[in-house]
């Protein structure tokens, strides 16, 4: 009889850890120079999951939050 120990779970924390160290630096944090690093547990879980900004800006977000007009409010109103 084998006997043998699966690795998948020391492996995802093993990169999790190696993605979170390589993105401290992400979205002009910390200072590459003096190797500062500024970011709470929870924002460098946030950085290693999504790196991307998206929904914070109002390029990417909801319009409304912004007191924009949707697209389809924009084309209802042109149309009257």
């Amino acid at each position: 009889m084998h006997i043998f120990k699966s690795y998948a779970r020391a492996l995802r924390r093993f990169h999790r850890a190696r993605i979170m160290t390589a993105r401290r630096h992400y979205w002009g944090h910390g200072d590459k120079r003096r190797n500062d690093d500024e970011w709470t547990p929870a924002h460098r879980g946030m950085v290693a999951e999504t790196p991307q900004r998206c929904s914070a800006c109002r390029t990417c977000g909801n319009p409304r939050r912004w007191g924009d007009l949707t697209i389809q409010e924009r084309r209802a109103f042109q149309l009257c």
